[in-house]
């Protein structure tokens, strides 16, 4: 395999802390959320709809902390907004909203994590480019956000800005979100899209 002559390919360390190695990364388009065994969400990257969450429209070439988060249990990147699940099973997002991928009821897009409406008691959240999937501990699923190509799996296409529970599956303890696509790993080890 052969490169233009002026490709320059490099890994680079980007941050370390003083905890644990990192428990999960993911990108968005342009920027990247991660955390770490201290329990807070980094993000570095593009940052034009506050979708780094540090109360800020300015971006980042270097790991800043999440404003006023603490306890994070997992994180996931959409094209330009990220999602949080804490220790006690809240959910809480930032960055772009105008499909309402944030939850919050709105379509105002948010520098700062704000809460999703109505999500307590979730386990998994996974972040699509313009909507977001929450499973509950009861294996039922909730979604959010724009449904343009049947994403929400309802057999419609009118999405929400807030979270609607999804009737047609059941059983998921497992959720991943795509670019105008969902896919759902229920507790049978099937997998549905």
């Amino acid at each position: 395999m052969s490169f233009p002559s002026k490709t320059l390919l490099l890994l680079f360390l980007v941050f370390t802390t003083a905890y644990s190695h990192g428990q999960k990364i993911d990108g968005g388009n342009r920027h990247v959320v991660t955390f770490c065994g201290d329990s807070l969400a980094y993000t570095w990257g593009k940052n034009q709809h506050g979708q780094l969450g540090n109360n800020s429209l300015s971006g980042s070439s270097t790991p800043v902390s999440v404003n006023n988060l603490d306890n994070v249990v997992w994180v996931d990147a959409g094209s330009n907004h990220s999602v949080f699940l804490l220790a006690d099973s809240t959910v809480w997002t930032c960055g772009f909203n105008s499909y309402g991928q944030l939850g919050d009821g709105t379509s105002n897009n948010s520098p700062a994590p704000v809460q999703v409406s109505q999500m307590n008691k979730v386990v998994a959240i996974a972040a699509g480019t313009g909507h977001t999937l929450y499973v509950k501990a009861d294996s039922s699923v909730w979604v959010n956000g724009l449904n343009s190509t049947g994403q929400f799996g309802n057999g419609t296409t009118t999405g929400s800005n807030l979270p609607i529970q999804l009737n047609t599956i059941d059983s998921v303890w497992k959720v991943a979100a795509g670019y105008g696509h969902s896919h759902f790993l229920k507790y049978d080890g099937t997998v549905y899209s």
